[in-house]
C-alpha cells in the first residue's frame, strides 16, 4: 500500500478527525495514558540448495506505534482514543520488472474515536473509528449508541463502514463496505475474583472476505465470554459464525477449566482457526500450505510443592485442506521462585505425530526477573522421522533481554537461531518503548510469578 493516501481516504480521515476533536472545548480535566513504540525485526533463512536462483530468504521490517487514551474529559467524562501504526517491510513487494522484492510501507489508523462512555448517565455513544463494545475484532468507521439497562447489562447498535482487513487482520485507511450491527454485553465483577463474569454477543451484517474469495454479504455472530463459577470452574469462549447463506464457524475457542483439589487442575479446550491464524502459529519449519485447522486439547497440572508442579497434555488436530492429522503428548515439571525467588523454569518432553512425520521433542525455558532486567532463554530440540524416510534434527535456541531504563522507558532485544538439515533461520528483534500519562502504570515484575499464576 502506498504511503500517499487517496483523495477519498483523506476526506474520510479529515471527517473522522473533525468529529473526534469538535467536542474538545469541553475538556476541563482529564486522565490520560499512552505509549510510543518503535522496533525492527530481521531474519535470514538459508537453504543448502538453490531455490529460484537464491539460497537466502530475508526479512527486514521496521515498525512504529503511537497510542493515546484520554478519559474523564470534562464533567460528562468523555473519552478520546487513538492508535496509529506504521510498518515498513523492506522485502515485501514483488518488483516483477527487476525480479526482486522491494520495500512496501503500510500506514494504519487502528483507532480514532470520541466517546461518551456513560459514566454520568445510562446511555453511551462513540463516533470515529472504534471497536463496538470494545469487542477486539470488528472495527467500525461511523457511530454507535447504547443503553445501560442496569449495573451489569448493556445493549447497543452501530453502523458505518468496515475498514478493509488484510492478511494480518490489520486495519487499513480505506473501506467501502457498509455494515450495521447490534450487541448485548453482560459484565459482573462479583464479590471476588472467583465470581467475575463477562459475556458479549454481537450480530453484524456486512460484506466479508472468506479466505481468498471475493467479498460476500454475510451475517456474523460473534460471542466472547469469560465466566467464573466459584473457585473451581471457569469457562471462556470466542465464537465467530458466519451465515452466507450456509452457517459456518470461521474461528472458535471453547475452554473449560476445573479445579479437582487445591493441588490438581484440569483443562479442556477446543479451537478452530482460519488460514491467517494458522500461518501465524504453525511450526517454523513447516512447509505445508496454510489450511484452516481444528484441535481438541486436554491438559492437567499437579502442584507438588509451593515452588513446583508437573503438568501435561494430550491434543488431537486435523487440517481441513488435506485432512492431515496431528497427535501430541507431552509432560514435564515447572519450577517457580527459584534462584532466590527471581527465576522460573519449565520443561516439556513429548511425542508428536506431526502431519507428515513422527517427532520426539524436548522444550525448556528459563526466565530471570529483577528490578531493571528480565532475561529468558528457550531451547527446543527434537528428532523428526519423516514419512519419506528422511530424518531431521531440528534445534531452536532463543534469548531475550528486557531492560527498564526508567519508569517510562523500556526496551528489549531478542535473537533466535533455528536449524535443521533443510534450512537455517537466524532472526533478531529490537524494541524501544516510552510510556506516559497521569494514570498509574502497570508494575514491572521483579520476582518470578507464583506457581498458581505461572
Amino acid at each position: 500500500m502506498s504511503t500517499r493516501l487517496r483523495y477519498r481516504d483523506t476526506k474520510r480521515l479529515a471527517l473522522l478527525a473533525l468529529l473526534v476533536w469538535a467536542p474538545a472545548k469541553q475538556a476541563l480535566a482529564y486522565d490520560y495514558t499512552g505509549h510510543l513504540l518503535t522496533g525492527a525485526y530481521a531474519a535470514k533463512e538459508s537453504f543448502p540448495g538453490s531455490i529460484a536462483g537464491s539460497k537466502d530468504n530475508d526479512q527486514l521490517i521496521y515498525s512504529n506505534r503511537a497510542y493515546l487514551n484520554v478519559t474523564k474529559i470534562g464533567q460528562t467524562q468523555y473519552e478520546f482514543v487513538t492508535d496509529i501504526r506504521d510498518n515498513h517491510d523492506f522485502f515485501d513487494k514483488v518488483d516483477t520488472a527487476r525480479l526482486n522484492l522491494s520495500g512496501q510501507n503500510k500506514f494504519r489508523l487502528r483507532l480514532l474515536a470520541w466517546k461518551d462512555p456513560g459514566n454520568t448517565h445510562p446511555y453511551f455513544w462513540s463516533v470515529g473509528r472504534f471497536l463496538p463494545a470494545d469487542n477486539g475484532i470488528i472495527y467500525n468507521d461511523g457511530a454507535e449508541v447504547g443503553y445501560k439497562v442496569n449495573g451489569a447489562n448493556s445493549v447497543g447498535v452501530f453502523a458505518g463502514f468496515r475498514p478493509r482487513v488484510n492478511d494480518e487482520r490489520a486495519v487499513e485507511l480505506q473501506a467501502t463496505a457498509v455494515q450495521v450491527g447490534a450487541y448485548e454485553v453482560y459484565q459482573s465483577e462479583g464479590s471476588n475474583w472467583n465470581e467475575g463474569k463477562y459475556s458479549s454477543n454481537m450480530l453484524v451484517f456486512a460484506p466479508r472476505t472468506f479466505v481468498y474469495d471475493a467479498p460476500t454479504e454475510a451475517l456474523d455472530y460473534i460471542n466472547q465470554s469469560y465466566l467464573h463459577f466459584g473457585p473451581n470452574d471457569r469457562v471462556n469462549t470466542y465464537l465467530d459464525f458466519a451465515a452466507r447463506p450456509e452457517v459456518k464457524a470461521e474461528d472458535a475457542v471453547i475452554g473449560y477449566d476445573h479445579r479437582f483439589s487445591p493441588a490438581l487442575n484440569g483443562a479442556l479446550t477446543y479451537s478452530r482457526i482460519d488460514l491467517t491464524e494458522y500461518k501465524n502459529h504453525r511450526d517454523i519449519f513447516e512447509t505445508l500450505s496454510a489450511s484452516s485447522y481444528q484441535q481438541l486439547k486436554v491438559g492437567s497440572r499437579y502442584k507438588l510443592t509451593t515452588i513446583s508442579r508437573i503438568e501435561g497434555y494430550v491434543l488431537y488436530g486435523e487440517r481441513h485442506l488435506d485432512h492431515l492429522r496431528k497427535v501430541e503428548v507431552a509432560t514435564g515439571p515447572t519450577f517457580t521462585k527459584i534462584l532466590g525467588g527471581h527465576a522460573a523454569s519449565s520443561t516439556l518432553v513429548g511425542y508428536r505425530r506431526n502431519f507428515l512425520s513422527n517427532d520426539l521433542f524436548l522444550n525448556n525455558n528459563l526466565t530471570h526477573y529483577s528490578d531493571a532486567w528480565e532475561v529468558s532463554g528457550d531451547l527446543r530440540v527434537g528428532i523428526r522421522h519423516q514419512d519419506s524416510g528422511e530424518n531431521l534434527h531440528p534445534v531452536i535456541v532463543g534469548v531475550n533481554l528486557g531492560h527498564v531504563f526508567s519508569h517510562s522507558v523500556l526496551g528489549s532485544v531478542g535473537t533466535e537461531y533455528a536449524h535443521d538439515e533443510k534450512a537455517t533461520i537466524t532472526s533478531g528483534l529490537l524494541t524501544l518503548g516510552y510510556r506516559f500519562g497521569n494514570r498509574e502504570f502497570a508494575p514491572i515484575r521483579d520476582v518470578a510469578p507464583p506457581s498458581e499464576r505461572f
